[in-house]
């Protein structure tokens, strides 16, 4: 089992296995990000407590379910901009994508299943009722998540004794296919019914975001606009800001800036020599220095300036390390 405690979220990302996902930082994380990983043979089981209340956006894996179930309050978590009701679980698979966002921090359980895994169990049982739609919510039960979230404490519970041993052979199958058949129960006693359409169809909010982030990820260092984005999803200003406020909190304009100062921030993390603070923001199309620094320190908690000192001490630190132990073999051949 691998843990994770990082006070960085870029960090705590690195720390998974691997996921496709985009984390918008609306604030500073006000506590540590937790994660605790166990691979169970097709199955991965995590534990996750973020550290902050920012919107988080999250794609499936082709090959592969993915389950999430907030532990913590729902009644401050929204999933694509629909409130999360008590013992609710979500289903992503298929390249499908939610928007989460929470009010506070929050604990979660998420579950990534192999795709033939859960397909096969489809095919061959006879209880289960036709395919699970790519991306939807189930409101389950309060005995019936327990019994799930239960028998994820149990396999945590034998961590301290000899994990490998506790998981072994057919250990760690049964545990996988007694994962999968909680879900499946879940999804049994799920409260959720088809929903009646009413009047004119319902705005594809889904469309909409994925177009803006489209033209966002493509054109990023040129200075886009909110029109801009309105053009691309073909949508109004005013539907373009009520969609942005519902699914990230945030507005299209002030969604644009964070995405912006994210960028740089990741640029100067990871600065070559010779790169600058003016270089970078102008390579991002950022051209007030005093209001980005203003910006980044709000996001941060730091002046860009100090990460990019941070970031060439830490790169001439891995260099005298080379050039210590190149001088040691030369030593070495010498004598």
């Amino acid at each position: 089992m691998a843990r994770a405690s990082c006070r960085v979220f870029e960090e705590f990302i690195h720390a998974g296995p691997p996921a496709r996902s985009r984390y918008l930082r609306v604030r500073r994380s006000v506590r540590s990000w937790h994660l605790r990983v166990w691979p169970v043979g097709d199955t991965t089981v995590l534990t996750v407590r973020r550290g902050a209340s920012d919107p988080f956006h999250i794609i499936s894996l082709d090959d592969q379910y993915s389950i999430y179930i907030p532990l913590s309050d729902p009644g401050v978590e929204t999933s694509s901009g629909q409130r999360l009701a008590p013992a609710t679980m979500g289903v992503l698979h298929g390249t499908q994508q939610q928007n989460l966002r929470t009010g506070t921090v929050t604990r979660w359980i998420h579950l990534h299943f192999k795709r033939g895994m859960v397909e096969h169990r489809l095919e061959h049982s006879i209880v289960e009722s036709g395919p699970i739609p790519p991306s939807q919510l189930f409101q389950s039960t309060e005995p019936a998540l327990m019994g799930l979230v239960q028998l994820v404490r149990r396999l945590y519970a034998g961590e301290g004794e000899d994990p490998e041993a506790t998981l072994h052979g057919n250990a760690r199958l049964m545990t996988a296919q007694q994962l999968l058949h909680a879900i499946f129960h879940l999804r049994a006693s799920s409260a959720i019914g088809p929903r009646v359409s009413r009047g004119r169809p319902p705005l594809q909010r889904h469309l909409v975001i994925n177009r803006c982030l489209e033209l966002i990820d493509a054109q990023l260092a040129r200075p886009l606009s909110v029109d801009d984005l309105c053009a691309a999803a073909g949508v109004s200003d005013r539907t373009l800001r009520t969609v942005f406020l519902e699914q990230f909190g945030v507005s299209p304009h002030r969604y644009l800036m964070i995405r912006r100062v994210q960028a740089i921030h990741h640029a100067l993390r990871h600065a070559q020599g010779g790169e600058t603070i003016t270089s970078l923001c102008s390579d991002h199309g950022v051209w007030d220095f005093g209001r980005f620094a203003r910006q980044y320190r709000q996001l941060y908690g730091v002046l860009p300036s100090q990460d990019l000192r941070a970031a060439t001490q830490s790169r001439a630190g891995v260099a005298a390390i080379v050039q210590a132990s190149h001088g040691a073999g030369k030593r070495k051949l010498s004598s």
